[in-house]
């Protein structure tokens, strides 16, 4: 069956490759709608389903591929692949998004809001259509409202997916990467208290929504018992840096759907009439002065709309065999040519959704442009995208703070941002593509932050056996999230111990044992990166014992060096074995490894044949831990009990280069501000009891 239509498709436009994606509508009572240029058609599944909402997706030329309903995921001949988490009472239950590979690997989100008291998530999966099979599967959100939408990033590279809590006034906002789903979604607490309406009571609707253009968002709640909650919030969205402002609060008794124009400049906002809004003017007063009813008399059967893929905006009539249509959505007042049997549906009955779609999918301007980010350097990629056949191009970078100015030419180019690395900054980018007859501008603001470092958590290090560490790491500050040890979000018992998303803005981790710890740090331009770290345990040497050869000294085990001690308190370090004693009395060893682990003192060995005659001495080795070990000058020195300390810190030839006296507690952190190398930090307590470290400074 043919269904008359005044849209023509044409070429799909540079600007917007994913056109036609939208271009088989799947809802109702096995409703089946496939938008086809010059007309629409309406076709007949092979499988009977009753949902309030799905989504489909389509190929570059408009072809059915698949489509699914939150309960479950259908190939274009409506075989049924999988089940799914979602619950059929929802009307933007589910949505169908393609990640880079678009021809293979899809990120498909349902939601069970409505299904159960105890059960409102927002659950993902990833979808790889080639095989059919499904490679992970993540709860997202739980305690979810029925409402979700989406919108492409200004970059025309990532997808961002629009959320709201069933119990807070809380947005959560996912990113769609171009391979993967961003664990940590960005979080903001703005708008009224749903605390009363559909956005929290349970079994009721709510419903988002982007604007093409992606500047606004209109969050929709509802409450037939409780008309005096019913609103509808209308947001500015920066699209760049996921952020809304702006709230303007429209009271609207009962509201059931709304939509955009396709040029983003007016919005329509049905509570069984139909109203438009004027959004040009971007000041709150007058949007909310504009108001025009469009509808003279109360429809109680008028529910959800979605914009077509022809530009025009679709109404449900619940259990009816028509839908409403508006025709000219982008002219002011009654222009707009709202029909109340638009389209007559002849074979079967809507339920109360539409498919849900990215909003994106429905913008073509005449010109745009895309960008990818270097996130190690300030380097990025730039794609101009234009509708007019433009053979000439130029591209201008306006430093925000500065005011200065850079030019390039060409259609595609790349440019590095001359940012320092601890600032931020904007750029304003602007596009001009122009040829014989007309000229066209884009201008983006874009974000420029600092650069990455490398070794963010340090060189590898160690400890030896026997000493406590106390090691924090550090991630680099004012990430959008940060993830320790491989750790991702998990809000689903069944796939494992909960983790929730708070859990993944901690910025540093204390490590007390040996391992090796990985960061993943994801900045607020959404780049990432890993950093790794090792700490060992390395051995302490065997404990020695002296033997006399002739008239030398030597330690029984070979070692890397040897710090001889004389009547308790240490004399000198070396690299040799042997040494000839220079004074009469009790001589031990302590032998350290080449990583300055060191062995227990030997046991004393009375020396009476040096030529100077000692007078014996009874103070014990005093034992101290310092770490880390290495380190890069800031060290904790732990001591056995509280009291004055003399501490000295000799480099390897004997040169004091520090000395103080201290009164310690049982730990001190130390600042350590000498060149790089090897030294002996030695200690002495109140009672004469001495003992020495070996530390390497890095």
């Amino acid at each position: 069956m043919t269904l008359a239509s005044l849209w023509s498709i044409s070429q799909v436009p540079e600007t917007n490759p994913n056109l036609n994606t939208a271009n088989n509508w799947i809802f109702g009572d096995s409703v089946w709608l496939e938008f086809k240029p010059n007309n629409i058609l309406e076709k007949s599944l092979p499988l009977d389903i009753l949902a309030e909402s799905a989504s489909s997706y389509s190929d570059s030329s408009g072809n059915l591929q698949f489509y699914t309903q939150p309960e479950s995921l259908f190939d274009n001949n409506g075989t049924k692949i999988t089940s799914l988490a979602g619950g059929n009472s929802s009307r933007q239950g589910s949505l169908i998004l393609p990640l880079k590979d678009r021809d293979s690997l899809f990120f498909i989100i349902v939601n069970n809001e409505g299904e159960s008291i105890n059960s409102k998530d927002l659950v993902g999966y990833i979808y790889d259509h080639g095989s059919k099979t499904f490679n992970s599967k993540k709860i997202l959100h739980q305690n979810a409202v029925e409402g979700l939408a989406s919108i492409n990033h200004q970059n025309n590279q990532f997808i961002v997916i629009a959320s709201h809590d069933k119990s807070s006034k809380e947005f959560s906002f996912y990113i769609l990467l171009e391979d993967i789903i961003l664990c940590c979604p960005v979080k903001q607490l703005i708008g009224g208290d749903y605390s009363k309406g559909r956005f929290i009571v349970d079994n009721n609707g709510s419903h988002l929504k982007f604007n093409p253009m992606g500047n606004y968002l209109i969050a929709a709640s509802s409450e037939n018992d409780q008309a005096a909650y019913d609103r509808s919030d209308l947001f500015c969205f920066d699209n760049e840096t996921i952020k809304l402002s702006e709230n303007i609060s429209i009271r609207e008794n009962i509201v059931r759907g709304t939509s955009f124009s396709s040029n983003s400049r007016y919005l329509y906002l049905n509570n069984n009439r139909l109203f438009q809004y004027d959004l040009s003017t971007n000041d709150s007063t007058q949007i909310i002065s504009s108001r025009v009813q469009i509808t003279p008399t109360w429809n109680n059967s008028l529910s959800y709309s979605q914009l077509g893929p022809d530009g025009k905006i679709y109404y449900i009539h619940y259990d009816s065999s028509y839908l409403g249509v508006i025709n000219s959505p982008n002219s002011k007042g009654l222009s707009c040519d709202y029909q109340e049997t638009g389209l007559r549906l002849n074979n079967k009955k809507p339920n109360y959704g539409l498919p849900n779609f990215n909003s994106s999918y429905f913008y073509t301007p005449s010109i745009d442009f895309a960008y990818t980010e270097d996130c190690w350097g300030h380097s990025y990629a730039f794609e101009g995208r234009d509708t007019f056949d433009a053979d000439g191009y130029k591209w201008l970078f306006r430093d925000v703070r500065n005011d200065t100015l850079d030019t390039r030419q060409g259609k595609n180019v790349r440019y590095t941002f001359p940012q320092a690395d601890s600032l931020e900054n904007k750029y304003e980018v602007s596009h001009i593509a122009y040829n014989a007859n007309r000229a066209d501008t884009v201008t983006k603001t874009l974000t420029i932050r600092p650069k990455w470092k490398n070794d963010v958590l340090g060189r590898d290090t160690f400890y030896c056996t026997g000493d406590s560490i106390k090691l924090i790491l550090q991630a680099p500050q004012d990430m959008h999230c940060v993830h320790w040890n491989e750790e991702e979000p998990n809000l689903d018992e069944a796939l494992g111990p909960i983790v929730d998303y708070d859990h993944f803005h901690t910025d540093s981790l204390l490590v007390d044992t040996a391992g090796t710890y990985i960061v993943k740090v994801t900045n607020k331009t959404f780049c990432q990166m890993w950093d790794t770290i090792r700490v060992t345990e390395k051995p302490n040497p065997q404990q020695p014992n002296i033997q006399r050869i002739s008239q030398e000294l030597e330690s029984t085990i070979a070692a890397a060096e040897y710090r001889w001690y004389y009547e308790g308190r240490p004399k000198f370090q070396n690299e040799n074995s042997k040494i000839q004693p220079d004074s009469n009395g009790y001589w031990q060893v302590q032998l350290v490894s080449e990583f300055g682990c060191e062995s227990e003192l030997s046991d004393s060995l009375l020396v009476g044949f040096a030529s100077v005659p000692s007078i014996k001495a009874t103070y014990a080795a005093l034992s101290f831990n310092v770490y880390p070990n290495p380190s890069d000058g800031n060290i904790s020195i732990k001591v056995p009990k509280q009291g004055e300390y003399n501490i000295q810190i000799t480099d390897l030839n004997g040169k004091v280069v520090y000395t103080t006296k201290h009164n310690l507690n049982l730990s001190f952190e130390f600042e350590f501000v000498f060149a790089k190398g090897t030294y002996i930090v030695t200690l002495t307590d109140e009672e004469g009891n001495t003992g020495s470290k070996q530390i390497v400074v890095r």
